[in-house]
């Protein structure tokens, strides 16, 4: 058993150190000067159940990246704690639709946001993910300039 998980944390260690080589080399893709979209683009997917409290602040940084729509979706027992969270948003609520699904499934849920998204970019977005800045809406959006390209990713931390 504990040579299991020796080899556990060495592995975990060889990862480590492996993706803080990369990391020295990572740049985010410049901005294009006349992009093919913009955030107005853009319809916000999340999929929500036993939502923490933190959703009201990650609600304004994504706001204020200025996409077209947000699509909250959670299942109906947790569906007034989500319309409070999104109500404590200045101006959330013009641009937030809160939905819900019958099933408690995080991929049943995101399939029903897709099918109700208007837009032709479509972002699947955590409820517990905060947007540190505007642009990354933007920066991600500029790795779909590259038609060969179908999806995008943000770093995590």
């Amino acid at each position: 058993m504990a040579l299991v998980l020796i080899s556990m944390w060495a592995w975990g260690c060889y990862e480590f150190v492996i993706e803080a080589g990369y990391e020295k080399y990572y740049k985010p893709l410049p901005l294009p000067d006349n992009p093919q979209y913009n955030s107005q683009d853009v319809s916000i997917v999340v999929a929500t159940i036993d939502t923490p409290e933190t959703l009201s602040e990650a609600l304004c940084q994504w706001r204020d990246n200025d996409p077209y729509e947000i699509i909250v979706v959670t299942i109906e027992r947790d569906l007034l704690h989500v319309q409070n969270l999104v109500a404590q948003v200045p101006m959330a609520g013009e641009i937030t639709r809160i939905i819900t699904c019958d099933i408690a499934n995080k991929r049943e849920q995101l399939a029903r946001g897709i099918r109700m998204a208007t837009r032709n970019v479509i972002a699947l977005v955590d409820d517990d993910v905060f947007w540190p800045s505007t642009k990354v809406l933007p920066y991600l959006l500029a790795g779909l300039e590259d038609p060969e390209v179908g999806a995008t990713q943000g770093k995590q931390r």
